[in-house]
């Protein structure tokens, strides 16, 4: 039998709990169960007694549990008498209570529990232990000797197989009959042997075991075989299915039975062997079938193909095609001895393949291969070792090269060369590359620049990576000039592909003389004799591509003046009339404005200075007054345009003076934006075409329209604080600034918002939702589109005009249906909306309501249990409702009865009955739970839809237990936990409405109340029925209704384990 890791466990957490609590029956107490079980105790010494460690342990496959968990007796230390055991006498061969008898109360000659002996002295005299599964233990015995165990009747479904009544009755079997001729590996005539009415030596229906069919494979028509001669018990280690026979056209090729005559395969042959398009069917036998082609096909039905197959090659079975000499072609060097091959099957095709029939071995050494002809070390017929070769070329599958060969073998020389084509040549500086090109077989570079004369002009012209210099060769890196003072002809320290690649270099040819020096430039003319001239020459140098002229000093000006050759030609230019000129009237250097004042433009006539007629002001000055002599008003002239500043920008003699038809050029108010604090951005007609602005005392005055840059004093857009109206009220190019974000980070305008932000309880399926919208010009408020506030005003539910869009009854869903500040609230505690709660799905079996579901969490789906633990509260307990554990989180998760959700597990019984409560009803009672098992006809066994009065354990059946593949894609039968009502009909059948009861029998273990009582706020064990989807009992026995043997303590959980809740009143 097959253990799961849930035995395992379980066993565990019952051993453990035997070991805590005691066994709550004697029926399910085991102790001794073969030679090394575990004893009470050990027995006291002299000293002082040790406990002994009344473990239970495993002994013959049984799980051993001790119903006594004290320790050993302790003993005295001498003569005297010590009370032991507080004074009270037991069976342990002391005096415990020093009245000088020992054992006093016990009737060694008949206790079953002491025979002949105390059992604490020796465990052997514990008749009710050895004795199993009997009504009473019996004993016979001398006091002081032990004795002999025997029991009066076996009890119900138990018989003494091995005849030893000293051992009781150890074999369990429920008896179905006095024959066992039904193949179910089930003992029906209880006489411990299965199925013994079956031959299945030979029954080609159960094969060895049961159910196993030796027919209906494919293309096959089976056997069952076993031992010659036979065996006495034929089974699965001696009988078997084999293949008889196979259908014309299939063979067995594998020689597997499960899958029958796997291969179909008709033989073929060629009527021309030299022609394989003279393929035909043939018999096996007939001249020419049976030997193997290389066509794809299995032509001789061996179940191998082509080179699978080793009759391919043999001189007489195989295809005469093969083993041949061969070209790629005769053309170019495809025609070459290094390139003939031989023929191969190659992909269900022959073709002419690299031959690697040579002699010498290059695995290791490929440069063994120096023979022209077999010139490649090419893998060897079986590798991985390596021989000298050939290697077959074919037309165009090798790259033409530039070598005056016909590598492709198309017949064309050099025609065209696949490594010409790239690019060649240097891309550095000016350079540029070109394309490589194949000539009389050899690449040469076409179309590239080459290097030039390194010149002045900004580019790299001789390709070395200096700009307008020349690298030394070889190259000398540098870090300044300094470095390369002893470098030929590259005295300067210049920058090479970047600022941290600097190399020694000489400079461009064409600033430098052939001593490698900067040439003169700016080279001025001879002064006139008798007169000075400020012009010196430089020299050469190149920066930024352009050459430079450093420490020359050109011409001062234009002209000269008197006596200098300002302008360096060498020429008197002009030659000065010192009867004109008014900075040398008369002789050089008398200037009229210096001489004689007056802001006059003096003007120099016949040698004299003289006041001109018209123009007659010096610049900078203006003649406002109209007296001839002089020009009194200092004006200095800014524009034609006047501007607002105190000034006559214009010198016009006016100042400040707005455009009109007397005053062209007057003043034109700027923009808002230009003097009026008001951003470019501004869009707003409040802070544009709304603002006039003035000019007033030498200054701009903007007046807002109301609402705009209107605070401060005097009132400025800076100052402004912007409110919320809709408007730029500060101008800076963003309305409601302040209650957007950055600014705003929470409840900003747009903000999206609902009607029970910060709210509790929430809105549930009734929750609106809206923006923030300005409230008055200081807050925002979370709005509807209607412009209605909603903060806290939900929906009604319903799906009428104006409602949620939700039906208004509680799911179990985790959502608050009914908008009552609650979900999914039970019918005990309906909240605000009493209208509606939660109404399961339960199932009425007479005076009791029974969920008709394993109890679920809200948020379970059908892949996940969902969150949350079953605890509601600590205090003000309902009635029988266990209070929550010290220190656990209440995360008041409702018990559901859903389908097609993954249900509750892992889960206490003291936590079930408290979540039952909660939900206005109570955990169910071991028999409230066995009627609804048992179905409307009160006669089932099992909660199946139909036949749940037997019991298949080789079948699936209708229900989640062992036989159940939960993974049938996997390889072998696969356990797992299922959604509620997950299988069809798996459910014990009642009228009503719905009808049924899913999933009693496995799927999850349910936690009941024991008995016909319900539980109490302190129940310590509970009852678990139905089996679950690891139940590996064959019998079905533990998934029976009224199978009531799984106690456990209020502790007590595990993955297969959940429940569901029952309800004295209908909570719908």
């Amino acid at each position: 039998m097959k253990t799961t890791n849930l035995g395992l466990l379980l066993a565990a957490a019952t051993i453990t709990l035997a070991a805590t609590t005691g066994c709550t029956t004697e029926s399910f107490c085991f102790a001794n169960c073969g030679p090394d079980a575990g004893e009470n105790g050990g027995a006291g010494g002299t000293e002082g007694g040790v406990p002994g460690d009344g473990a239970a342990k495993d002994g013959d496959a049984q799980i051993c549990f001790t119903c006594n968990d004290s320790g050993g007796t302790g003993g005295g230390s001498g003569d005297s008498c010590t009370k032991t055991n507080n004074g009270t006498e037991i069976c342990d061969g002391l005096d415990n209570d020093c009245n000088g008898q020992t054992d006093e109360n016990f009737d060694l000659t008949k206790d079953p529990h002491n025979c002949g002996i105390c059992s604490l002295v020796n465990p052997e005299a514990d008749c009710a232990k050895k004795i199993k599964n009997a009504e009473h233990p019996l004993c016979t015995a001398t006091a002081g000797q032990l004795g002999k165990c025997d029991y009066d009747v076996c009890l119900q479904d138990f018989w003494d197989l091995d005849g030893d009544r000293t051992n009781g009755c150890e074999y369990y079997c429920v008896k179905k009959g006095n024959t066992d001729s039904t193949c179910d590996n089930v003992d029906d005539d209880c006489n411990g042997k299965f199925d013994d009415g079956i031959n299945k030596c030979s029954d080609g229906s159960n094969c060895g075991k049961c159910g196993r069919n030796c027919q209906g494979h494919a293309h096959a028509t089976g056997k069952c075989v076993t031992a010659d001669p036979p065996p006495a018990v034929c089974d699965d280690t001696n009988t078997h299915c084999e293949i008889a026979a196979c259908e014309a056209g299939w063979i067995d090729a594998n020689a597997l039975f499960n899958d029958g005559c796997e291969y179909q395969c008709t033989p073929t042959k060629r009527t021309d062997p030299s022609d394989p398009t003279t393929s035909t069917t043939c018999t096996l036998g007939e001249t020419g079938c049976g030997i193997e082609y290389c066509d794809g096909l299995d032509n001789d039905c061996d179940g191998k193909l082509d080179a699978a197959d080793p009759d391919m090659i043999d001189p007489v079975k195989g295809d005469p095609l093969l083993g041949k000499d061969c070209q790629g072609s005769a053309t170019g060097e495809c025609g070459k001895p290094a390139h003939k091959g031989i023929t191969k099957c190659v992909q269900a095709a022959v073709k002419c393949s690299d031959d690697n029939t040579g002699s010498v071995d290059c695995t290791n050494d490929p440069n063994l291969c120096n023979n022209t002809n077999t010139p490649y070390c090419i893998d060897s017929p079986t590798p991985p070792g390596k021989v000298c070769g050939t290697k077959v070329w074919a037309v165009n599958t090798q790259p033409e090269l530039c070598n005056n060969l016909d590598d492709n073998c198309d017949g064309v020389v050099d025609g065209p060369t696949s490594d010409s084509g790239a690019k060649c040549g240097s891309n550095v500086g000016i350079c540029s590359q070109g394309i490589s090109a194949c000539s009389n077989g050899a690449l040469v570079c076409s179309g590239q620049i080459t290097p030039q004369a390194e010149i002045c002009n900004g580019a790299d012209d001789d390709c070395d990576g200096v700009i307008d210099g020349v690298a030394a060769s070889p190259v000398v890196t540098c870090g300044i000039d300094a470095d390369c003072a002893s470098v030929a002809n590259a005295h300067f320290c210049m920058v090479r592909s970047g600022p941290s690649d600097k190399v020694c270099a000489g400079l461009a040819i064409d600033i430098i003389d052939s001593n490698q020096n900067p040439l003169p430039c700016d080279v001025p003319q001879s002064a006139p004799l008798g007169w000075d001239t400020p012009c010196k020459a430089g020299v050469l140098s190149c920066a930024g591509g352009a050459k430079i002229c450093g420490g020359s000093v050109k011409a001062q000006a234009n002209k000269d003046s008197c006596g200098h050759d300002l302008n360096c030609n060498g020429l008197k230019d002009p030659d000065f009339d010192l009867q004109t000129d008014v900075k040398n009237c008369g002789t050089c250097g008398n200037d009229c404005a210096a001489s004689l004042g007056g802001h006059i433009a003096w003007t120099c006539v016949g040698g004299t200075c003289t006041v001109p007629t018209v123009n007659k002001c010096a610049a900078g000055y203006i003649d406002c007054d109209g007296n001839a002599n002089d020009c009194e008003k200092a004006c200095t002239f800014y524009s034609n345009q006047e501007l607002c500043n105190g000034f006559d920008d214009n010198c016009d003699c006016n100042v400040d003076e707005m455009k009109d038809g007397a005053h062209p050029n007057g003043i034109v108010a700027p923009s808002p934006s230009q003097i009026c604090g008001v951003s470019p951005a501004a869009s707003d007609a409040g802070c544009t075409t709304g603002v006039a602005v003035t000019c007033s005392a030498s200054k701009w005055t903007c007046t807002f329209p109301a609402g705009y840059c209107n605070t401060g004093n005097p009132p400025t857009c800076s100052a402004t604080q912007d409110i919320c109206d809709g408007q730029d009220n500060n101008c800076n190019g963003s309305i409601d600034e302040n209650f957007k974000p950055p600014i705003l980070a929470q409840g900003y305008l747009g903000q999206a918002c609902l009607s029970d932000d910060n709210v509790t309880p929430k809105h549930g399926l009734c929750q609106q939702s809206g923006t923030f919208k300005c409230d008055g010009t200081n807050a925002t408020a979370c709005m509807n589109s209607s412009n209605v506030k909603i903060a806290g005003v939900p929906l009604a539910c319903g799906t009428g005009p104006g409602q949620s869009g939700y039906a208004c009854d509680e799911l179990c869903d985790g959502k608050d249906n009914d908008c009552d500040g609650v979900a999914d609230e039970p019918y005990i505690a309906k909240g605000n909306n009493a209208a509606y709660w939660v109404k399961p799905a339960v199932v009425n079996t007479g005076t009791v309501w029974v969920y008709a579901n394993e109890a679920s969490r809200p948020s379970a789906t059908n892949t996940v249990p969902g969150t949350g633990n079953g605890w509601w509260r600590s205090s003000g307990m309902l009635t029988d409702q266990p209070a929550a554990p010290s220190g656990v989180t209440l995360d008041k998760t409702p018990a559901c009865s859903a389908t097609g959700k993954i249900p509750w597990f892992n889960v206490t019984g003291l936590e079930a009955q408290h979540v039952c409560k909660e939900m206005g009803g109570r955990l169910c009672k071991n028999s409230d739970w066995t009627k609804a098992c048992r179905a409307s006809a009160t006669t089932c066994n099992w909660a199946f839809d139909t036949n749940c009065t037997t019991f298949s354990a080789t079948t699936t059946g209708p229900c989640n237990l062992n036989a159940y593949d939960f993974d049938p894609g996997t390889a072998g039968v696969q356990h797992g936990l299922l959604p509620t009502a997950f299988l069809a009909n798996c459910h014990a059948n009642w009228a009503g409405t719905p009808p049924q009861i899913n999933d009693l029998t496995g799927n999850l273990r349910e936690l009941t109340c024991g008995g016909t009582l319900n539980c109490t706020a302190a129940q310590t064990s509970f009852v678990l029925m139905g089996g679950a989807f690891n139940t590996s009992d064959p019998t079905g026995e533990g998934a029976r209704c009224d199978f009531t043997f799984y106690n456990v303590d209020q502790n007590f959980k595990l993955y297969d384990v959940g429940f569901r809740c029952c309800f004295d009143s209908n909570p719908g």
